[in-house]
């Protein structure tokens, strides 16, 4: 991970990201905290990573536990790495204030929801943009989901003090959830009132942590009528998110690539034999891209992964960035837990996977088999790229 002797500083942060996106996805893999807590010690007792607490305190395993539940209980598409834009320079950089100003608002207001948008504006459909109603034409009743005392009373507060017209359960009911195993909160909608489901992801961005859905009927007697009921869960801690900042939407690109089925076809011919599924054909690539067979590499490498024989395609940009595509058997390997939302194109079923809003792996599922096309390390090929590039990709002849 610390490697960077050919590329540099960012590089080499990017590959830390992924190990903590990996060994994440591995704890949402396993059966439960504990086990996350013996891979810890593996890696810590081999001196692979050193795990330290601020205030010079010590980790103990309880505090291990506390960070693998919630590595193993973190709903899939909630993991994001931010970065900052249009960087310059080499031993110093430098970027603009509005670039730093959008890295840290996106870090702050993650939004769960962008990955659709983003996909949408790629893959060329129309956008349609939503009335939301203003704070002030909100009613809003808030019930306790975590058992913490005064979790209700303090969220209401805060969103009043944003506006919210705030409601009470009817007839001195407590301000309760049916329960309080609520870990993300819950932003439901009123189903019956069409501006209701905005509002809902309003509150939820003010919240953080949040997901939205329609009312369910256990809530209802508790709403009093409010167009949005929101359950604070766990995730929240008596704070909302800072004012979001309102990015410019996405824009539509080209996609920037070429077909070119034949600079992969006789490579994977002559490994198709050694695994036991249908090897789909690359037709589109990156328009600067090759198949890495400089300094002795070995572009295309069959190998187990999960136990079954895979093969992997690794590919160079004209920047002298890598991307690759990987095929494979193994169903449920652990990097297919952190998928941002499904689309079908074309009558083909893919998985995306974004970080921020950047398209970082597209999965596409065909025969019992899966292949995925996964971005460089700093995500450089362009979301209409990564998606040509999946759709491009050809069922092999036995």
């Amino acid at each position: 991970m610390r490697y960077r002797h050919t590329d540099s500083d960012l590089f080499r942060l990017a590959r830390q990201q992924e190990f903590v996106s990996a060994l994440r996805q591995q704890a949402s893999h396993s059966l439960g905290a504990g086990s996350v807590i013996s891979l810890v010690n593996k890696i810590t007792d081999h001196h692979y990573i050193e795990v330290g607490v601020g205030g010079g305190r010590r980790v103990d395993l309880a505090l291990l536990k506390e960070y693998a539940t919630f590595a193993h209980g973190l709903p899939p598409g909630h993991v994001f790495q931010n970065r900052i834009q249009g960087l310059t320079g080499i031993n110093e950089l430098f970027a603009a204030q509005s670039s730093i100003d959008e890295a840290v608002q996106s870090f702050l207001n993650p939004d769960v929801q962008s990955a659709a948008q983003q996909t949408a504006v790629a893959l060329g459909r129309k956008v349609h943009k939503k009335f939301t109603l203003p704070p002030s034409k909100v009613s809003l009743t808030v019930l306790n989901g975590n058992g913490v005392a005064g979790s209700a009373a303090n969220a209401s507060y805060l969103l009043a003090q944003k506006d919210y017209k705030i409601l009470l359960p009817p007839s001195n009911q407590p301000a309760n959830a049916p329960n309080w195993n609520y870990f993300h909160s819950k932003a439901y909608f009123d189903p019956s009132r069409g501006a209701c489901k905005g509002a809902a992801q309003g509150v939820a961005k003010l919240v953080g942590s949040t997901d939205v859905g329609a009312l369910p009927a256990k809530l209802a007697q508790s709403s009093n009528g409010a167009c949005v009921v929101l359950v604070v869960g766990s995730t929240f801690h008596n704070r909302l998110a800072p004012s979001f900042v309102q990015q410019a939407p996405p824009t539509h690109h080209p996609p920037f690539i070429r077909h070119d089925p034949g600079a992969t076809r006789s490579s994977l011919a002559g490994v198709k034999r050694r695994v036991r599924f249908r090897l789909q054909l690359p037709t589109v690539l990156e328009r600067n891209s090759n198949l890495d067979s400089g300094y002795g590499e070995t572009p295309l490498r069959v190998y187990s992964l999960g136990g079954r024989p895979s093969v992997r395609l690794t590919y160079r940009t004209g920047a002298n960035e890598y991307w690759g595509i990987q095929e494979t058997d193994w169903k449920d390997a652990p990097i297919f837990g952190d998928r941002s939302l499904s689309q079908t194109v074309g009558g083909r079923h893919y998985d995306l996977y974004y970080n921020a809003s950047h398209l970082h792996m597209v999965v596409l599922r065909s025969g019992g088999a899966s292949y995925w096309v996964v971005n460089t390390l700093l995500d450089s090929l362009s979301n209409e790229t990564m998606l040509s590039i999946a759709r491009g990709l050809r069922p092999m002849t036995r």
